[in-house]
């Protein structure tokens, strides 16, 4: 079990007397971090002092802090007359922790000096992202708000800013790179933090099924409910670092089931609003990409609206540059096209994503490997290239995805900022083409090509591709 240490800081100014409360318990003494430590059962401080507050304070708290069995540790610190000072405090804080071996650290803020507090918040969340230490709760004895009375001083559990600093990062990261295992670690912080000490009834009012079941099976604590709902999320993180558009939709179809209103519940009972936006801003993103009471591949229709939700699938993944793997969706994504475009009736996913039904699709287009239309070429002698460029994209496009298909493995290099710029812009192309049906069906000769395709191998030399915009 981790050592609980709290962490503290004392100015030179005088202190007084008073009864700190936390929740139903409370301390009397004139320093907040000896009641905070005492209320919640830390048996050790770490306390930075400067000069000027050792002279005025060491003496007193060090008796105290041994009247109460608590075992306190001075740290002298610069007073910050420079910035060299300043920052030298971040790195004693730092350097002193680093002596433990991951221990859980109560921060309180109650009498420090000025930017002390910052400081030391700065110095735990650095360590914390390198697992050095885990910042449990932040406390803060509200002096200026006592009752005079019957001198009670509250102390302010500041807690809940640790979980929306850590789901800040974790939506962002979620955003920039798909990976959702830290917006779990967020939800799993708030719904059991104890400075929250939500009851298990009220996140059970509304159970998805799977919570459902493990309260029939008895399993009701609040541990067995987060392990539900962590696997729903590793399952889905897994799906989209993968770049599976049908797998992540229903994986993220159970994952807005499980959150549901929990943001707005939240946000309500705590008065939080950030807990309730941050959320949201996960629910948002899951929506673009998840199918609505779509329970297995079998059921997923090939429409306009499911290539639109593929095409913004396919977008996140650039934007998390995930290049290889848009590249590969984005040729799977015309083979679609071509196939609604063909088939317009015949939205079953036993037809479109039928692999037969693909490849003679895949091999149609692949005919025109080595075809660049033009107005003058084009089979239909058609006055217009239009209908026909998207088969130039395709030669580009499989050409580009074959490097790498094969891991990089030939002597030129990849250049993947440039190639991630020819992706976007066929990307881009698909999306302004999307709408129009007669864009994407098939020169009919290009049937006749099939067995002439087949008898080469379906494959031709990058250097016989034609040029397109998307290699300019």
């Amino acid at each position: 079990m981790a050592e609980r240490i709290l962490l503290t800081a004392l100015g030179k100014n005088d202190l007084q007397e008073t009864t700190y409360q936390l929740g139903n318990k409370d301390s009397k003494t004139k320093y907040a971090c000896l009641a905070i430590a005492e209320i919640k059962q830390i048996n050790k401080i770490i306390a930075f002092l400067t000069t000027e507050a050792s002279e005025k304070h060491w003496n007193d708290l060090e008796k105290e802090a041994q009247e109460k069995d608590i075992n306190v540790i001075k740290i002298t610190i610069a007073s910050g007359k420079d910035i060299q000072e300043v920052w030298s405090v971040f790195d004693e804080v730092t350097k002193v922790l680093q002596k433990y071996s991951a221990p859980e650290v109560t921060l309180d803020i109650t009498n420090s000096l000025r930017h002390l507090p910052l400081l030391m918040f700065g110095a735990l969340t650095y360590l914390e992202s390198y697992k050095k230490v885990s910042l449990a709760n932040i406390f803060y004895g509200a002096w200026e708000v006592k009752d005079k009375e019957k001198n009670i001083t509250p102390v302010f559990d500041i807690s809940p800013i640790i979980s929306i600093i850590k789901g800040s990062y974790a939506v962002k990261e979620f955003e920039e790179f798909g990976q959702i295992s830290g917006i779990k670690e967020f939800i799993n912080k708030v719904i059991s933090d104890n400075a929250i000490n939500m009851e298990i009834s009220e996140i059970i009012d509304n159970p998805s099924q799977g919570l459902r079941n493990s309260i029939k099976e008895g399993k009701t604590s609040l541990e067995s409910l987060i392990k539900i709902k962590s696997a729903d999320f590793e399952r889905l993180e897994e799906a989209i670092i993968a770049g599976l558009p049908f797998e992540s939709a229903l994986k993220a179809n159970r994952v807005l089931a499980e959150l549901n209103d929990l943001p707005e519940r939240l946000s309500e009972k705590y008065r939080l609003s950030a807990i309730k936006e941050l959320l949201r801003q996960v629910q948002k993103r899951l929506e673009t990409i998840a199918l609505p009471k779509v329970a297995s591949k079998a059921n997923i229709e090939l429409n306009e609206k499911e290539m639109d939700r593929q095409l913004e699938f396919i977008r996140w993944q650039i934007d998390i540059n995930n290049t290889s793997t848009a590249l590969l969706l984005l040729r799977e994504w015309v083979v679609s096209r071509v196939f609604l475009a063909q088939h317009p009736t015949s939205p079953e996913a036993s037809k479109w994503l039928k692999i037969s039904e693909r490849e003679k699709i895949e091999k149609e287009l692949n005919s025109y490997r080595n075809t660049a239309f033009t107005s003058e070429n084009n089979p239909s002698n058609k006055t217009t290239e239009k209908p026909y460029r998207f088969l130039n994209e395709w030669n580009s496009i499989t050409s580009l995805r074959n490097k790498y298909a094969h891991g990089g493995f030939r002597i030129e290099e990849v250049k993947t900022e440039k190639d991630k710029e020819k992706v976007r812009k066929f990307y881009e192309f698909c999306l302004n083409n999307k709408d129009n049906d007669e864009f994407w069906i098939l020169p009919s000769e290009s049937a006749a090509n099939i067995s002439l395709n087949e008898s080469s191998g379906g494959e031709s030399s990058e250097e016989s591709v034609q040029q397109s915009f998307t290699e300019e």
